[in-house]
């Protein structure tokens, strides 16, 4: 299993993102955007929600079946690159440290404008009319919230139910982000399941972040501080748990306009991002560690 899990992040550092047209994620939600567009003005909403979630589960299912199946023929080396190269597609890194580097390297500059359009690429929020702090906490926001969106989630999963386990959450968390709105009845369904299975990962990636702060001079008893009283405060019942979490460690203020703020300290700059990054990175190799130390363990047993 380790084996896969560093080959698979080695893959990710040294290349980042696959091309889109062979990115599992992008025919997810190809094939989600059919389904809406076909579901979202029918009645029983909800029942095609369900219908949406089960298809695209499904299919998702199918096509690991037919990889893994293929993957099995080829020498072991190949293989474990095969499944790594899979792996990857359900988590991301790379992607999240570029996006995030490039907002705080145009705040740098003095762009402000600049720095809009680029956080605007990783929040749904609008970002047309937010000033420099808040633009520099929607990216440090969604560094938070993506640790564990986009890497302790599938790496959870993956430890516990092998590729079919991160594949199947990613086509969940990838419904959830395209038609998972609560208001809407045909996401609910797509809302709900992801809350379930962030609930528990939610919850390891700030410890995670908390022990990253702690190897990194970071407050940590202010973050668990600001984690208790802070984590219930946004409206999804798993991001609130990293956002507080990394808002305390840094000793910092994020804040949604007209929706939460998190944390109390010092004003928000640009180098927060970086500080941020920092953290996620190493929350990242702490996951590592312990999913190696699991399996040392599981194999002695």
């Amino acid at each position: 299993m380790i084996e896969i899990i560093l080959t698979a992040l080695a893959v990710d550092v040294l290349f980042g993102e696959p091309p889109g047209f062979i990115h599992p994620v992008r025919y997810i939600g190809t094939l989600t955007s059919i389904q809406r567009s076909f579901f979202d003005s029918r009645d029983h909403e909800m029942l095609w929600g369900y219908f949406i979630v089960f298809s695209t589960v499904s299919v998702t299912v199918m096509f690991v079946y037919c990889y893994l199946h293929l993957a099995s023929l080829l020498p072991f080396i190949l293989r474990i690159l095969a499944l790594s190269v899979l792996l990857k597609t359900t988590f991301s890194v790379r992607f999240l440290h570029q996006a995030a580097s490039e907002v705080r390297i145009a705040l740098e500059a003095g762009d402000l404008q600049k720095g809009r359009e680029s956080v605007s690429e990783i929040v749904s929020r609008d970002t047309s009319d937010l000033s420099e702090k808040e633009v520099i906490s929607a990216a440090c926001e969604s560094v938070a919230e993506s640790i564990t969106d986009s890497i302790v989630s599938p790496l959870f999963y993956y430890s516990v139910l092998g590729v079919y386990g991160a594949a199947v959450y990613r086509s969940i968390n990838t419904l959830d982000s395209m038609v998972g709105y609560k208001s809407m009845r045909i996401g609910t369904v797509s809302a709900r399941l992801d809350d379930v299975l962030n609930f528990i990962p939610s919850r390891l990636a700030a410890a995670l972040i908390l022990l990253s702060g702690i190897l990194h001079g970071c407050d940590w008893r202010n973050g668990l501080k600001i984690f208790l009283r802070d984590r219930n405060k946004t409206e999804s019942p798993n991001a609130g748990n990293t956002m507080a979490m990394m808002a305390g460690v840094l000793h910092v203020t994020f804040e949604k306009r007209g929706y939460y703020t998190l944390g109390h300290g010092r004003a928000l700059e640009p180098h927060h991002i970086a500080d941020t990054l920092t953290v996620m990175k190493g929350s990242t190799l702490i996951l590592v560690v312990i999913l190696f130390l699991v399996e040392v363990v599981l194999w002695k047993v």
